[in-house]
């Protein structure tokens, strides 16, 4: 089945076939071998039937698959070898298949951009397989990562100033997102090294600073569209970037006691250097949002960056600099309800209630970091002579300000004016979600 599909003299229609046979047998049955009573515990069903790939079968796949990936130019031939690559490397990552690594480095020595994307795109699928896996099962993963570590930071160096060309965008996204895969659940030596931390700290404020132009910035009240921008590769790695630094920050921060000399001076490196830069280009983008397109999802994220920053007593400053002119522009615009939650309101509302309780549709909304950042708020308090005063320091004045918006709206309606109806929901979202600490 490999060698059909990767035979150009075979039609396209049986090559793909081929392949997706070839795909089939692989993630169903790589994880059989000689022993029976092992293969029958490992069965989904009872009924599942069991395939044994030969030993020379296995070898033959091996040592062919990746080069075969390499030489197909189909994205959809090429999909079903990735997937095979993947399913190998979650049963023999550790012993049998690690020589992966050593064909993907061989794709970075070679010089040659398509077969750097290549090398890229393979190792971004098993970076999503070993994602979840913690522990010795992660070992392999970890250990390919720190052998891959230093060509994909030096070759995202090279692709920045092509960020707006697609295919160089394309291959950045990929390789930020194996960086977020691969720092969210272990901190390595690679890692937290404050060379390498400024290099990457360096392309994540670069992506975030950089301005967009044309229909990527068209701002739209087309949830047919919205979706189409949140979805848009150039608006992905913003909201990437933006991620790994606040969880950086959420994680290892403020870590100044930590008996590990390079985890101290890691936190120390992200609180005292990074933080305040991150805050100036997040607040450069929100800024940026009441003229511009601004996906729901980064928004979020800058929120809830903030409302860590409050959490923690850093940078207040700085907030407070700021703080009117986010609360007058940008609070209540931000808790709006997202366009195709208003088409399901309007149409669907057993279906909006049924989404209203699923927190995983909730946990990305700038709704909801907006709601973050208001509690954070709420209940924070200055500290004079090392002790938290009583009264917090913003309580009173947020809740006057959502009454005046409640006010100022009332009186439009009543003067024949017709203001948007997602400005009342949104202030009375906020006041009673709010309400835990009013009751405080």
């Amino acid at each position: 089945m490999l060698q059909i599909s990767i035979d150009t003299n075979v039609p396209f229609a049986i090559q793909q076939n081929a392949a997706i046979q070839l795909k089939n047998l692989v993630c169903k049955n790589w994880k059989y071998g000689n022993n029976i009573e092992l293969n029958m515990a490992m069965r989904f069903e009872e009924d599942e039937k069991i395939i044994i790939i030969s030993d020379s079968d296995k070898e033959s796949i091996r040592n062919n698959i990746f080069n075969s990936f390499l030489l197909q130019n189909n994205k959809l031939i090429r999909k079903q070898f990735c997937e095979c690559i993947k399913k190998i490397c979650k049963f023999e990552l550790k012993d049998k298949f690690a020589f992966v690594i050593d064909n993907i480095i061989s794709c970075f020595l070679s010089g040659e951009d398509d077969k750097i994307f290549a090398g890229v795109m393979i190792f971004y699928n098993i970076s999503k397989l070993f994602s979840i896996e913690s522990g010795e099962y992660k070992i392999p993963y970890t250990q390919a990562f720190l052998r891959l570590h230093d060509f994909l930071m030096n070759f995202i160096l090279t692709l920045l100033e092509k960020l707006d060309n697609p295919e160089a965008c394309f291959i950045i996204y990929k390789i930020i997102k194996i960086y977020f895969l691969s720092t969210q659940t272990d901190l390595n030596e690679l890692v937290t090294n404050a060379v390498n931390l400024e290099k990457w700290m360096s392309v994540l404020l670069f992506i975030l600073d950089k301005k967009y132009s044309g229909e990527l910035i068209k701002k739209t009240n087309d949830s047919t569209e919205i979706k189409i921008l949140e979805k848009n590769i150039f608006w992905k790695i913003k909201i990437y970037a933006m991620k790994i630094f606040s969880i950086a920050y959420y994680k290892h921060s403020h870590k100044s006691k930590s008996k590990d000399p390079k985890m101290k001076e890691y936190s120390n490196l992200i609180t005292n250097v990074y933080a305040e830069k991150f805050f100036a280009v997040s607040l450069k983008c929100l800024f940026a949002s009441t003229e511009e397109f601004f996906p729901d999802t980064l928004g979020c994220t800058v929120y809830k960056y903030y409302a860590d920053l409050i959490s923690k007593d850093h940078l207040i400053s700085k907030i407070e600099e700021n703080l009117e002119l986010i609360m007058k522009d940008y609070i209540i615009q931000s808790a709006f309800m997202r366009k195709d939650d208003i088409e399901l309101w309007k149409h669907e509302m057993k279906d909006f209630i049924i989404k209203e309780f699923d927190i995983l549709e909730w946990i990305d909304s700038q709704r909801q970091g907006v709601l973050k950042f208001l509690k954070e708020l709420c209940i924070y308090r200055r500290k004079v002579n090392k002790k938290k005063e009583k009264i917090p320091a913003y309580f009173e004045s947020i809740f006057k300000f959502l009454v005046t918006v409640l006010e100022t709206y009332e009186n439009q309606v009543k003067t024949g004016n017709h203001p948007d109806f997602r400005i009342k929901e949104a202030t009375l979202f906020l006041i009673e979600n709010l309400e835990e600490q009013i009751s405080k």
